[in-house]
Protein backbone atom coordinates (compact mmCIF):
# COMPACT_ATOMS: atom_id res chain seq x y z
CA UNK A 1 0.00 0.00 0.00
CA UNK A 2 2.81 2.34 0.71
CA UNK A 3 4.43 1.40 -2.54
CA UNK A 4 1.48 2.05 -4.44
CA UNK A 5 0.53 5.51 -2.52
CA UNK A 6 4.27 6.59 -3.32
CA UNK A 7 4.03 5.98 -6.89
CA UNK A 8 0.77 7.73 -7.21
CA UNK A 9 2.27 10.77 -5.21
CA UNK A 10 5.26 10.61 -8.09
CA UNK A 11 2.89 10.53 -11.15
CA UNK A 12 0.32 12.83 -9.90
CA UNK A 13 0.30 14.94 -13.36
CA UNK A 14 -0.33 11.49 -15.34
CA UNK A 15 -3.85 11.86 -16.72
CA UNK A 16 -3.61 8.06 -17.18
CA UNK A 17 -5.95 5.95 -14.38
CA UNK A 18 -3.18 4.28 -11.91
CA UNK A 19 -4.66 1.02 -12.65
CA UNK A 20 -3.97 1.25 -16.38
CA UNK A 21 0.15 1.78 -14.93
CA UNK A 22 1.98 -1.02 -14.23
CA UNK A 23 5.70 0.30 -13.18
CA UNK A 24 8.78 -2.19 -12.44
CA UNK A 25 12.24 -1.27 -11.43
CA UNK A 26 15.41 -2.75 -10.08
CA UNK A 27 16.81 -2.16 -6.46
CA UNK A 28 20.36 -3.85 -5.64
CA UNK A 29 21.37 -5.21 -2.07
CA UNK A 30 24.89 -6.17 -2.22
CA UNK A 31 27.35 -5.86 0.62
CA UNK A 32 30.35 -5.85 -1.15
CA UNK A 33 29.16 -2.05 -3.43
CA UNK A 34 29.66 -0.48 -0.06
CA UNK A 35 32.82 -2.20 0.29
CA UNK A 36 36.69 0.43 0.08
CA UNK A 37 36.83 -1.52 -2.82
CA UNK A 38 34.16 -0.59 -4.85
CA UNK A 39 33.74 2.29 -7.09
CA UNK A 40 31.36 4.86 -6.34
CA UNK A 41 29.62 4.48 -9.48
CA UNK A 42 25.58 3.38 -9.33
CA UNK A 43 25.52 -0.92 -10.73
CA UNK A 44 24.37 -0.83 -14.16
CA UNK A 45 20.58 -0.56 -14.62
CA UNK A 46 19.87 0.29 -11.13
CA UNK A 47 17.90 3.17 -11.59
CA UNK A 48 16.24 1.93 -14.89
CA UNK A 49 12.51 1.90 -14.37
CA UNK A 50 9.61 0.11 -16.93
CA UNK A 51 6.15 1.54 -17.80
CA UNK A 52 3.74 -0.61 -18.86
CA UNK A 53 0.09 0.78 -19.81
CA UNK A 54 -2.92 -1.14 -20.96
CA UNK A 55 -4.32 0.84 -23.94
CA UNK A 56 -7.47 -1.10 -23.78
CA UNK A 57 -8.85 1.35 -20.67
CA UNK A 58 -8.09 4.97 -22.27
CA UNK A 59 -10.58 4.51 -24.73
CA UNK A 60 -8.69 5.35 -28.12
CA UNK A 61 -10.50 5.97 -31.29
CA UNK A 62 -9.05 2.95 -33.61
CA UNK A 63 -7.91 6.09 -35.63
CA UNK A 64 -5.80 7.52 -32.45
CA UNK A 65 -4.49 3.61 -31.81
CA UNK A 66 -3.16 3.42 -35.06
CA UNK A 67 -1.80 6.49 -34.16
CA UNK A 68 -0.52 5.94 -31.39
CA UNK A 69 1.28 2.43 -32.75
CA UNK A 70 2.89 4.72 -35.49
CA UNK A 71 4.41 7.17 -32.66
CA UNK A 72 5.61 4.53 -30.08
CA UNK A 73 6.46 2.04 -32.90
CA UNK A 74 8.64 -1.03 -31.50
CA UNK A 75 7.46 0.16 -27.45
CA UNK A 76 3.70 -0.62 -28.54
CA UNK A 77 2.19 -4.52 -28.74
CA UNK A 78 -0.90 -4.12 -30.71
CA UNK A 79 -2.38 -8.00 -29.74
CA UNK A 80 -2.54 -7.15 -26.32
CA UNK A 81 -2.67 -3.72 -26.80
CA UNK A 82 0.07 -2.74 -24.44
CA UNK A 83 2.78 0.07 -24.36
CA UNK A 84 6.30 -0.18 -22.78
CA UNK A 85 8.25 2.59 -21.95
CA UNK A 86 11.56 2.36 -20.55
CA UNK A 87 14.25 5.31 -18.68
CA UNK A 88 17.56 5.41 -17.10
CA UNK A 89 18.39 8.58 -18.56
CA UNK A 90 18.60 10.32 -14.82
CA UNK A 91 20.47 9.38 -11.83
CA UNK A 92 17.23 8.51 -9.85
CA UNK A 93 14.30 6.59 -10.15
CA UNK A 94 11.72 8.95 -9.28
CA UNK A 95 12.94 11.35 -12.11
CA UNK A 96 12.91 8.64 -14.17
CA UNK A 97 9.24 7.81 -13.36
CA UNK A 98 8.32 11.39 -13.76
CA UNK A 99 10.58 11.53 -17.61
CA UNK A 100 8.00 8.50 -18.38
CA UNK A 101 5.23 10.02 -17.47
CA UNK A 102 5.89 12.68 -19.37
CA UNK A 103 6.39 10.81 -22.30
CA UNK A 104 3.53 9.04 -21.87
CA UNK A 105 1.53 12.15 -21.64
CA UNK A 106 3.34 13.53 -24.60
CA UNK A 107 2.31 10.50 -27.02
CA UNK A 108 -1.43 10.27 -25.59
CA UNK A 109 -1.77 14.28 -26.81
CA UNK A 110 -0.28 13.36 -30.33
CA UNK A 111 -2.20 10.27 -31.06
CA UNK A 112 -5.62 12.26 -29.99
CA UNK A 113 -4.56 15.43 -32.31
CA UNK A 114 -7.09 15.58 -35.07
Amino acid sequence: LGLNRQLSSQTKDCSVPDELLKWEERAYFNAARHSPNMPKENMVGEYKVKLQVNIKGLDLAPKQEARLSVLAQKRYNPNKKLLTLIAEKFPNRIENKRYLVHILENLLAEAKKD
